[in-house]
């Protein structure tokens, strides 16, 4: 697993798949950490994929939802915002 952006910090997403791909990888899975589909997810992250795709064309590059559309994420959350109310359990601790 390696964390990538798509602005402002590094590694960008392009360096992040070069360095998997020079490790030996063959599949990528791009999991956006996103709460939800916005602007980037439709607009700037599925060309950026189709470039990387393009530049290795070896490898196979998945583009999953935006992980806040996965039910475990929605419901984490829920439960969350039910403790930070009050009137949710809190977790056991170990």
């Amino acid at each position: 697993v390696v964390l990538a952006y798509l602005e402002l910090m590094a590694p960008t997403l392009a360096e992040a798949i070069d360095k998997v791909v020079a490790d030996g990888a063959t599949t990528v899975d791009v999991v956006p950490l996103f709460l939800g589909t916005g602007g980037h997810l439709r607009q700037d992250l599925p060309p950026l994929v189709d470039a990387l795709r393009s530049a290795h064309p070896d490898v196979a590059i998945r583009l999953h939802a935006a992980i806040g559309e996965h039910a475990a994420v929605s419901e984490a959350m829920a439960r969350a915002a039910l403790v930070a109310a009050g009137v949710g359990e809190r977790p056991a601790r170990p």
